[in-house]
């Protein structure tokens, strides 16, 4: 009986541990089918995100090499490498060039993940849908990559200004709504207070409190109308500007194509590279950042305010505070607009002037353009406009250069290296001169104090030493112009290389 006893014991013990065992593996393995579920579900939402990002990457690159499309994202998200470094697109190009096709894509742990996590026919379509696009962009990236380093930093330099003005534009565009807003409900208030002014038995019982809130919201709408106008024509501007640009771009293109006709390309370049003069003078010449609408003086607090006037003038003195920061607000929003608008238009003038001296260039060499030279009225006034356009070029390059400091600012550690070396850069080109200066004249004292001393002090023989000093006194005048020569091809390779 008792041996019955304990067998029975030991049993039930020995179960336990079969039983806790159990338990283990079956939580395990609910975990695990838990875990694959969420990842399964999150994979899900990743292709919808992946798949929008790839038809974004598509369109970008498209528009790159096709001029089709819209500049959705930076370049360097769409080629994950800095394609302005040829080292980097090298490396690159041997990575992409392995992901071409869809079987090469369909090998990939991304494909094998998201197929894993696909139970129905639909999923799978689209699955294999996405790996298609992929090997198409690939495509699209090996040939651009494949393209010579001219023809892809023209390509890149194009993208930059297209994207820059397309976002411009959305800027102008939002600001454009905003105003319209605030002119319907400036618009809206000045009817409230004309109709309250005209009521004897309106809230203000101040004449001149009232008729101070009607001033002030008459020139909330004159501002707000003035200001929508300016809107309205720097848009104008931009969009004149994306067809010049487009046109320049189109023409670069033709000017990289085996079959180019130097004769054709430089009349239209030589016309876009005028109406870029044009624009980018009228930008800072004709179009006034400034506003013609006055800020109303404030109504001074009176006395004779009864409590509920008081109230009123409280809330006309904080409306007229907000006015005049608004005032100030767009006042420096508008000339952000214009500089930026500028810089615009300066990169298109430095696109189209450098294709236009190509082509010159290129007529000189093969003699196949006629009149290119000549002197007639268009001539002359197309060197009344380089003219007129050098003392805007410093302006122009000097609000580009302040816009780019701002930019490399605001790019974190590589954007300060950056400037760092521009710094160092642009010292070293002002010390160039200073240093060649006084190299040279410590030179020319040398040699012309060694003539001297083989003149008068030299053991030689009386005829070699006047050779050697005749020729001193021969290289001696050319060793500056020599020197300077060495000095601006120096700062020539100096301004290049950074």
């Amino acid at each position: 009986m008792t041996k019955s006893i304990i067998a029975t014991i030991s049993s039930e013990h020995m179960s336990k541990p079969k039983l806790s065992v159990a338990m283990i593996v079956l939580s395990i393995f609910f975990c695990k089918n838990l875990l694959a579920d969420s990842q399964c579900t999150s994979t899900n939402t990743a292709l919808k995100s992946k798949s929008s990002n790839l038809e974004k990457q598509i369109e970008s690159i498209t528009f790159l090499i096709e001029k089709s499309g819209f500049p959705q994202l930076p370049l360097e998200l769409v080629f994950q490498v800095d394609v302005t470094d040829s080292e980097q697109v090298k490396r690159r190009l041997l990575e992409v060039r392995k992901l071409t096709t869809v079987d090469s894509v369909q090998n990939t742990r991304d494909y094998e993940a998201l197929l894993r996590c696909s139970s129905e026919a639909k999923e799978q379509s689209e699955i294999a849908e996405y790996a298609r696009r992929v090997a198409y962009l690939n495509i699209l990236k090996v040939k651009f990559f494949e393209f010579p380093e001219d023809k892809q930093k023209v390509l890149v330099e194009n993208y930059i200004s297209q994207r820059s003005l397309s976002n411009d534009r959305a800027t102008v565009q939002k600001e454009v709504q905003k105003t319209e807003a605030a002119l319907t409900e400036a618009q809206s208030k000045l009817s409230q207070s004309s109709e309250t002014f005209g009521d004897s038995d309106g809230a203000s019982k101040d004449e001149d409190l009232a008729v101070a809130k009607t001033t002030l919201q008459q020139y909330l709408a004159d501002y707000a109308t003035e200001h929508l106008e300016f809107l309205k024509l720097i848009e104008e501007k931009k969009v004149s500007l994306d067809k010049i640009k487009a046109e320049v771009g189109a023409l670069i293109q033709r000017e990289q194509s085996d079959n180019a006709n130097v004769a054709e390309l430089l009349p239209p370049s030589n016309l876009n590279w005028e109406q870029t003069v044009d624009f980018i003078s009228d930008l800072f010449k004709g179009l006034n950042v400034g506003t013609q609408i006055d800020l109303p003086e404030p109504l001074e607090p009176q006395n004779k305010f009864s409590d509920e006037d008081a109230k009123d003038y409280s809330t006309y003195i904080k409306a007229y505070a907000e006015a005049k920061r608004a005032r100030l607000d767009q006042t420096q929003k508008r000339t952000e607009i214009v500089n930026d608008l500028r810089f615009q238009a300066f990169q298109v003038l430095t696109e189209a002037g450098q294709l236009r001296s190509r082509l010159f260039l290129n007529c000189d060499r093969t003699s196949k353009c006629d009149g290119h030279r000549s002197l007639n009225a268009k001539n002359l006034a197309d060197f009344a406009r380089e003219i007129e356009i050098v003392p805007i070029k410093v302006q122009a390059g000097g609000v580009s250069k302040v816009l780019e400091f701002k930019g490399k600012l605001s790019a974190g550690v590589d954007g300060w290296i950056d400037l760092f070396q521009q710094v160092v850069a642009l010292f070293i080109l002002l010390a160039i001169p200073l240093i060649l200066l006084r190299t040279l004249n410590w030179f020319n004292v040398k040699l012309d104090s060694t003539r001297k001393s083989i003149l008068s002090r030299s053991m030689m023989d009386f005829r070699k030493r006047t050779s050697i000093a005749l020729w001193i006194s021969r290289i001696n005048p050319f060793i500056p112009a020599s020197g300077m020569a060495i000095g601006i091809w120096t700062a020539r390779q100096l301004i290049e290389t950074t």
